[in-house]
This record gives structure tokens, C-alpha cells and sequence, in this order.
């Protein structure tokens, strides 16, 4: 597994499982530092988790950090900031604390307090300093 250039995650329903994943991410990054990790933290949506609550954390501290692009989803974007996102405002700071945890690109990938209506997709890479 530590040859490949690129990975890719999404739905992990169990903690065990999420280890095994968060030491396998830690282990291709090592071995290759230029990995492209894209992870999909499928933890619900619509106010709901899929998946039992005590995975949040360990998404939060373990594994997006690890990432070089994200893409959840607006209710999953608030379990990994832990800030609601009542506006367009709310979610672009909540997109910037992930850059702060040192993930390069994020992707929302369905924000519906933009516009009424609508669901809009934000995007922004922090590289080097610049965004």
C-alpha cells in the first residue's frame, strides 16, 4: 500500500476500522510525501450522523488533518468544526479553520444556507501561504 500516489476514503461506520485507516494514511504519507489524499468524512448529513458520534474526534484530530483535500458536506463540515453554520459567512470561516489544521483544499460539497433554495458547492486552496 505505501507505492501508491493517491488515496482515497469515505464511509468508515466503526472506530476500529477508522484506526486502521488513519495508521495506513499515516503510513503511505511517510513513505511518500507528495501521497494525494483526498477524504470523503461521510458522517451524516441533514442534521444526522451516520455514523456513531465518537468518530468525530478522531476525524477531527487524526485523520482530515492528513488529508490534502476534503470534501464534507455542510452538517459534516460543522462536526468537524464544531461550528454551526447558519450563513455563507459561517461557512467560509468554518472552510478556513480547516486550512488552519493544515489541509490544503477543501471542497463543500452542499451548503444550503447560502441562497434560499439552493444547495451551493464552496471551494478554496490555502498553498503556501496564499489563497
Amino acid at each position: 500500500l505505501t507505492q501508491y500516489s493517491h488515496m482515497l476514503t469515505g464511509y468508515v461506520g466503526s472506530s476500529a476500522f477508522l484506526d486502521v485507516v488513519v495508521r495506513i494514511a499515516t503510513d503511505m504519507k511517510q513513505n511518500n510525501p507528495n501521497l494525494i489524499y483526498l477524504c470523503d468524512p461521510v458522517l451524516g448529513d441533514e442534521g444526522k450522523l451516520y455514523v456513531p458520534a465518537e468518530l468525530i474526534p478522531i476525524f477531527q484530530e487524526q485523520l482530515t488533518p492528513l488529508a490534502q483535500i476534503i470534501t464534507p458536506n455542510q452538517f459534516e463540515l460543522e462536526q468537524l468544526t464544531g461550528s454551526p453554520i447558519a450563513d455563507e459567512g459561517a461557512a467560509w470561516a468554518a472552510v478556513d479553520k480547516m486550512h488552519g489544521k493544515g489541509i490544503p483544499n477543501v471542497v463543500v460539497s452542499s451548503v444550503d444556507h447560502v441562497e434560499a433554495g439552493h444547495i451551493h458547492v464552496l471551494g478554496s486552496s490555502f498553498i503556501d501561504g496564499v489563497k
